[in-house]
């Protein structure tokens, strides 16, 4: 992560100080937007979506989400990564373009979503032959960058449980159909409609969470993901690794105390969900600095102090304060 990035405000303020995330890819038809607005409407896809991840790892006490980073493509490159299609309701020279390319294969990729934008519909249903993958959105304008977030919420969630991570490709299919049938049994929800005379494929339990193109009911979301996964999977065990394995992906691991990194250091805590917590700025006023060296433990304020406290203290309001405006960065653990 660039010193740029690092300092950038945000909602989602804990990807600055990730080193890593997965890339998913969205083809835009040039039909609907020129280059910058395309770059735009992506950004904005990140920057919501960088927040309900970090919303979703800050209420589960098991699991770990990745962050992912949605980049646009104009070419079919990286198909593997490719997930989301946007075209205009009545122009499908690049849904053709899809099928008559043999480079792009969706047998190669988990699954892949077309959007169409119809005001005000917020249907979910079967792709066609036309435009092969495994869901068509029906959407209004305002809808589709949410809709892109309630899909790659569910790939972050998916890639935190190992061992789902490692399934062969016929499998992450099947796991897709698996996620249909429960929102099936258990309640579709209300803000999007599954077309049942041409079900989909695919779903995002992010779907049955949202409340409006705005909101995501977290808590809800991550019921939908226990009780899914307790029915479908009730002998799999998820498995975390060591915490100074975690620490790596942390964008400031070279500045971490030494004895962070190795297995010992973390056998002092009980199993359960952490925050690391590091001082990254000094404030510019010094009743800010005390209130941070109280907080810390330490006598003389510094960049680079360490603490490790209990997942549930992000939302204290102080330190929750502290992390929006980039004071104190946080990187979450997990020990089983």
């Amino acid at each position: 992560m660039s010193l740029k990035e690092r300092n950038v405000y945000r909602e989602g303020f804990t990807f600055n100080f990730c080193e890593k995330w997965l890339k998913r890819i969205i083809i835009i038809d040039d039909q609907l937007m020129k280059e910058a607005e395309k770059n735009e409407f992506v950004r904005d896809i990140n920057e919501q979506l960088y927040s309900a991840i970090q919303e979703v790892n800050m209420r589960m006490q098991g699991f770990s989400l990745p962050f992912v980073k949605v980049y646009n493509a104009n070419l079919i490159k990286e198909e593997e990564n490719v997930r989301i299609v946007i075209a205009s309701p009545d122009h499908f020279e690049m849904a053709d373009s899809f099928e008559n390319n043999m480079v792009f294969d969706t047998g190669r990729i988990s699954h892949l979503i077309h959007f169409k934008s119809i005001f005000p519909r917020r249907i979910v249903q079967f792709s066609d032959e036309l435009e092969r993958g495994d869901a068509k959105l029906i959407i209004g304008n305002n809808d589709r960058q949410s809709a892109a977030v309630d899909i790659c919420l569910d790939i972050a969630m998916f890639n935190s449980i190992s061992y789902l991570t490692d399934l062969p490709i016929e499998e992450k299919k099947r796991f897709n159909l698996k996620k249909i049938e429960y929102a099936k049994k258990h309640g579709i929800g209300n803000y999007y409609e599954c077309d049942k005379a041409n079900p989909p494929e695919y779903w995002s339990f992010a779907f049955t969470a949202r409340l409006d193109y705005k909101t995501i009911d977290y808590d809800l979301y991550i019921e939908h993901w226990t009780t899914f996964l307790e029915e479908y999977y009730p002998n799999e065990k998820h498995s975390n690794r060591y915490p100074n394995e975690q620490l790596k992906l942390h964008t400031d691991i070279n500045n971490l105390p030494q004895d962070m990194l190795s297995p010992n250091y973390w056998e002092r805590f009980d199993k359960g969900a952490y925050l690391v917590l590091r001082i990254n700025k000094e404030p510019n006023t010094n009743e800010r600095k005390r209130m941070l060296c109280r907080f810390f433990g330490i006598t003389d304020f510094h960049i680079g102090a360490i603490k490790v406290v209990p997942l549930n203290s992000y939302f204290e309001p102080f330190l929750k304060r502290m992390l929006q405006e980039l004071y104190v960065s946080a990187f979450k653990i997990v020990i089983d």
